[in-house]
């Protein structure tokens, strides 16, 4: 029995040995599996954005033991975009890329992944998401205005909000040429669209400025273009103007004188010729600061005498100052014509500046006559109510075209033929008012009455302008109605 279990003992060691001896022979002879080497791709942040355009990209670290043929972004307004969506290629093999992706919308939320593409098929980096801001105002700058010694008035239009109210506006100005103006001094203007002004004052002579406009919304700044100024003395500019009061004898001459804010003398030169030879201090003779108003124009006179008349003569201003001497342009004139001067073709009661004027018959072409033909025909309104100087001519043409032929008194002037001249007409208000001159002197044979003109009543379309000649009073008289006819041309 004892030999028995020493047998099974030693049998039961035997067999422990050989399992163990198995098993480290097994071991030895195992191989360890291969290891897979995967693509690795990441999707890059964006950045360098702008308001239509970003950038982005990825970066491609292993290959995964195959070549990588293509390359690139891809994006969408949703989610986990794919190539079926937005992409672009940016070459092959592995590597960073980056690439601007241009046209994108403001205030919109893009999703954007890197992909890469090879035998194994498409892999697909992290996501990456990006909100576009909204856009800035679109704003411009106003040319400036109203420039004086010491300001100007400035501004701005905005034309765009940008999607967004604009909470603030106005210009950045500064005169320092080296910077850009929105690092100088900033002046609001009120918020919204459209466009403001800002007066600056408090400026400095010979200075150059610059200035841009701005405006805000809530998320973004908008900038308009840089403009410039400069606050400059100048000579004086003067404007030579028409004469005034002419007499056969004598004239007032004037002109419009901008000192520009300089003392300065004032002068006018005349004479027979444009070599003047005549010089005469105008009235006021000297514009001195305190000026009325920055860059105000004054006027200027001088009353001339001693004259031909009927004469041309010719004169202009000058103007003298720090800045130097300064003429205006050359104006001629002629003066006027003695009233009752006998002359184409009848008597002198009108002339002006430029030698032009008006003569009437030397009698009356009809002591009564209607203004408009007693025949029964309808009365028109023919809308020639003006009374001035130079209108007599036209409005009788208009009464004649109206009425054809007949007795009345445009009709009786147009039909004169007078001292070789066959252009008469009926006078306008102011031209038979003018004749009253040459009545006051006894000449011209007119009766003490009433005479017809060729301007309507501003009263009644029934009515024409007359003038009394037995009181001088100018009224109105119903168009059947009979006055004496004087007929005047022009030369």
């Amino acid at each position: 029995m004892k030999n028995n279990r020493i047998c099974l003992i030693f049998l039961i060691l035997l067999m422990g040995l050989f399992i163990n001896l198995t098993s480290s022979c097994n071991k030895k002879n195992i191989t360890p599996a291969p290891t897979v080497e995967l693509l690795s791709l990441y999707t890059l942040n964006v950045t360098i954005t702008t308001d239509t355009s970003f950038v982005c990209g990825g970066n491609i670290m292993t290959d995964g033991g195959t070549a990588v043929t293509e390359r690139g972004v891809c994006w969408a307004l949703t989610e986990n975009p794919t190539i079926e969506n937005n992409k672009i290629a940016l070459g092959n093999g592995i590597g960073k890329f980056t690439s601007t992706i241009y046209g994108i919308a403001a205030s919109t939320t893009y999703y954007i992944r890197s992909y890469a593409i090879s035998s194994k098929g498409i892999t697909y980096g992290n996501q990456v998401q990006y909100a576009t801001l909204k856009l800035p105002p679109r704003v411009y700058s106003i040319s400036p205005t109203n420039v004086t010694s010491s300001s100007a008035v400035l501004g701005g239009n905005v034309i765009d909000d940008g999607g967004e109210e604009v909470v603030a506006r106005g210009i950045f100005w500064t005169s320092n040429a080296s910077i850009d103006p929105i690092v100088g001094t900033k002046v609001n203007s009120g918020t919204g669209k459209g466009a403001f002004t800002i007066s600056l004052n408090g400026l400095v002579m010979n200075t150059k400025y610059y200035y841009r406009a701005f405006a805000i919304n809530g998320s973004r700044w908008g900038y308009g273009d840089i403009k410039s100024f400069t606050l400059t003395q100048m000579p004086a500019a003067d404007t030579t103007l028409y004469p005034l009061y002419l007499t056969p004898t004598s004239a007032t001459i004037r002109a419009s004188v901008n000192p520009n804010l300089i003392a300065t003398d004032v002068y006018f030169e005349w004479g027979l010729t444009t070599a003047y030879g005549n010089t005469v201090k105008a009235t006021p003779g000297s514009l001195k600061p305190p000026f009325q108003q920055d860059y105000t124009s004054y006027s200027a006179n001088a009353q001339i005498s001693g004259l031909t008349a009927y004469t041309l003569y010719h004169y202009r201003v000058k103007t003298v100052n720090v800045l130097g001497t300064v003429y205006g342009e050359d104006m001629p004139f002629y003066t006027q014509l003695i009233p009752g001067t006998l002359m184409q073709g009848g008597i002198v009661f009108y002339s002006d500046y430029k030698g032009h004027g008006l003569v009437c018959a030397p009698t009356d072409q009809s002591a009564a006559a209607p203004w408009w033909k007693n025949d029964g025909s309808q009365i028109t309104d023919l809308g020639i109510l003006q009374m001035n100087i130079g209108l007599g001519e036209i409005y009788t043409n208009s009464i004649v075209k109206a009425q054809g032929n007949g007795f009345y008194a445009a009709k009786i002037c147009q039909d004169l033929v007078l001292n070789g001249y066959s252009d008469w007409f009926l006078p306008s208000r102011d031209e038979l008012w003018s004749m009253q001159a040459l009545d006051s002197k006894g000449i011209g044979n007119f009766k003490k009455g009433k005479y017809w003109s060729s301007s309507e009543s501003m009263i009644l379309s029934h009515m024409a302008s007359i003038v009394d000649f037995s009181n001088g009073i100018a009224t109105s008289e119903y168009k059947t109605n009979n006055c004496a006819v004087r007929a005047v041309r022009a030369f």
